[in-house]
């Protein structure tokens, strides 16, 4: 029977006060209100829902459903997540939380348990964004669209970041519907887009399509992409293409960062995001005219970054499992093109040795987000200078574990990196150590130097790349007797790649080859032979051409 009586406001409350606290385990919480999920490597990320009222959450934590809680820490709202870390591999931890105002509790939820993942856990890493993670496009199309590098040489960052990984022992498998760069990768998935913008890859991840500029219809997946690839990792470098550094871009960033959010509760995983900073833009050279980025667009690539790291910073604050890394100048990418030194292709993509330093950043990251040892030797600085005639190398390391040696190798322009030397390592060290070397046999032009760091076990990786420009009192350009009796002359050029094949050419005044023949240059990239005239030379002007396959110089014969 139901008796009806008048009850005021103040009873109402006094009543629902006494229940809370009466049955604490019968909380407002809905029984899926807290949500463990594995967090990368020896964590877990819990969230629960936010409780109307409450000044902050503790969180209890129990090896057993049935054990003794312990207070974990305590969480301020409104900030509704928490990341369990320095936890073992395949661990499982039962939580709970309690919500108060001020000192009064409110609730507690119900227990729920989350486990880690195994030390042979494969984390499945997306490289997302544009030609930078799919491989440099600018002027590398024929004119009917295709491609004159074929995809499979294409590998932008990944490749150095696929060494870098597997030489740190870090189970993984890159996910993505594109494929490129198999020629340096053995797994080339990869979700790079060119010519994508920011908002392509917006709606790539929330429908699995975009039309791009060209008015083409993109498809990467039938669904949500995120969906079909899975991500445990997302290496994002959106902001390439289109970039203006408005309140649009930024929109656009969220609804990237929105789609891993609701990826993450749709199927109770855990994404992280290593967010990147983007490279700054620099002159180009198009049809022989040089082209440099206007002042607003300078500006804009700035205000890009600028305003990057201000949503980073509010997103992280919220709870996201986001991590900024600066590409701009943390990578330390030489914002030139090779012919002076620097490290950009083209005006928005760098060369090999730009990529190498971008995977490093990237794997910093990884390292720091998976809580893993760094590589054996921490490499503080690489640098290069000319001394004298020759080419000094410097670097010093951090720590050093089971370092064998480094290797000395050496490109010059046009050719490949060759192994010029070698100095034996410290083997294990926790202290600062410097190194030295002299490249006493390094021929004139623009040189590149690595260092290749081999381990104990003959394992190895490369360090960034280094350039400089030798000129030196050994140069020479000349030809002589000058002017001669065409009988006979000697000839004397420097700047060539060590032991290359050279053609040697003789062409009179009205353009004719009336001589030819092959040499090799020396170790130190200098040619230096005489040549004799079967039938003497007609007395009037030549041009004497040394030609390499990227390099020719040009000497004027006078014959009286």
């Amino acid at each position: 029977m139901l008796y009806n009586y008048p009850v005021r406001s103040h009873t109402v409350l006094l009543l629902l006060s006494l229940l809370f606290i009466t049955f604490p385990a019968r909380s407002a919480f809905a029984a899926n209100a807290v949500r463990v999920a594995p967090s990368l490597r020896g964590a877990l990320s819990i969230r629960w829902n936010a409780v109307e009222g409450a000044s902050h959450y503790v969180i209890e934590q129990a090896a057993a459903p049935d054990g003794t809680f312990t207070k974990l820490t305590t969480v301020n709202a409104p900030l509704t997540t928490y990341r369990h870390a320095g936890l073992g591999y395949n661990q499982t931890v039962y939580y709970r939380i309690q919500y108060y105002n001020s000192g009064a509790l409110l609730g507690t939820s119900e227990i729920v348990s989350g486990t880690t993942h195994p030390e042979n856990y494969v984390y499945r890493i997306m490289p997302l964004g544009d030609s930078n993670t799919f491989g440099t496009k600018i002027g590398d199309d024929d004119n009917n669209g295709n491609p004159i590098t074929p995809y499979s040489e294409r590998v932008a960052y990944r490749g150095e970041l696929y060494k870098l990984l597997e030489t740190a022992a870090i189970p993984f498998d890159f996910v993505g519907s594109q494929h490129s760069g198999s020629t340096y990768v053995a797994d080339d998935d990869n979700a790079g887009f060119s010519g994508a913008r920011d908002e392509d890859i917006a709606s790539l991840l929330e429908q699995g399509s975009y039309t791009s500029t060209g008015g083409k219809l993109i498809i990467g997946s039938s669904g949500p992409y995120l969906d079909a690839y899975q991500p445990d990792i997302v290496l994002l470098h959106v902001g390439t293409n289109w970039v203006d550094g408005s309140e649009n871009n930024m929109n656009d960033v969220n609804r990237i960062l929105d789609q891993v959010d609701a990826y993450e509760e749709k199927t109770g995983r855990e994404v992280t995001v290593i967010l990147a900073k983007i490279l700054q833009r620099v002159c180009y050279t198009e049809n022989g005219a040089d082209y440099c980025p206007t002042p607003d667009e300078t500006q804009d690539t700035f205000k890009y970054n600028h305003s990057l790291q201000a949503l980073a910073e509010n997103r992280i604050a919220s709870g996201d499992r986001l991590k900024l890394v600066d590409m701009e100048k943390g990578a330390g990418v030489i914002y030139k093109y090779p012919e002076h030194g620097g490290e950009m292709a083209d005006f928005l993509h760098p060369t090999a040795s730009g990529y190498q330093k971008m995977a490093r950043v990237w794997f910093d990251g990884l390292v720091e987000e998976l809580q893993v040892a760094p590589l054996p030797v921490e490499l503080i600085s690489f640098k290069a200078q000319v001394a004298q005639d020759n080419v000094l190398l410097k670097w010093e390391t951090a720590s050093e574990k089971d370092n064998s040696r480094f290797v000395v190798e050496r490109m010059q322009e046009g050719g490949r990196f060759t192994e010029v030397g070698s100095v034996p390592g410290a083997g294990d060290s926790q202290v600062k150590l410097k190194y030295t070397y002299t490249d006493n046999s390094a021929p004139t032009g623009t040189l590149y130097y690595r260092l290749r760091q081999v381990d104990v076990d003959g394992k190895y990786e490369y360090s960034n790349v280094v350039a400089l420009t030798r000129k030196t009192r050994s140069d020479v350009k000349k030809v002589y007797p000058n002017p001669g009796d065409g009988r006979s002359i000697s000839l004397q050029v420097s700047g060539f790649v060590a032991n290359e094949l050279l053609t040697v050419q003789v062409v009179d005044g009205m353009g004719r080859n009336v001589y030819t023949a092959s040499l090799s240059a020396d170790a130190l990239g200098t040619v230096n032979t005489s040549i004799n005239f079967s039938t003497p030379l007609p007395k009037g002007f030549y041009i004497m051409q040394v030609v390499a396959p990227g390099k020719t110089e040009k000497l004027k014969l006078v014959v009286e």
